[in-house]
């Protein structure tokens, strides 16, 4: 992490893809997240992944971990085409939080991938770093 002055300090945090929920089933769920939820295109599903994060350490405790579904979380197809995120449904809880050390916040992440495909939710830090998930 980095404060406003461009210092870094080390920190860690976990993060745990919980529940993985596809098709008819997730949009259903979303439906009861949010009304205007709107069903996924031909040819596609929707995915939510119901996603924990914990901040565990920091070097400092003077600066906030940011962690939001739609800015460091992308679809990716088996492929490795990066889904485009154009289309996006409202989650209850979002998965978006300002925490500090000692933190422990849970919400979904949704996305729209091509039916039946193996796709994987990919984490990136703004800074450089991914992690994958399985999304079956």
């Amino acid at each position: 992490m980095y404060n406003d002055e461009g210092d870094s300090f080390a920190i860690k945090f976990d993060l745990t893809v919980t529940e993985v929920i596809r098709g008819e089933e997730a949009y259903q769920e979303l439906q009861s997240m949010n009304e205007f939820n709107e069903a996924a295109p031909e040819g596609y599903e929707w995915v939510l992944a119901k996603t924990k994060v914990e901040f565990v350490e920091s070097e400092t405790e003077d600066i906030s971990l940011f962690m939001d579904g739609t800015m460091n979380f992308t679809m990716i197809s088996k492929s490795g085409d990066v889904y485009s995120g154009d289309i996006y449904a409202v989650t209850e809880p979002d998965f978006s939080f300002e925490m500090y050390v000692g933190s422990e916040k849970e919400g979904y992440i949704s996305g729209l991938v091509k039916a039946g495909e193996k796709a994987q939710l990919r984490y990136e830090e703004m800074i450089g770093g991914q992690v994958f998930f399985n999304l079956e």
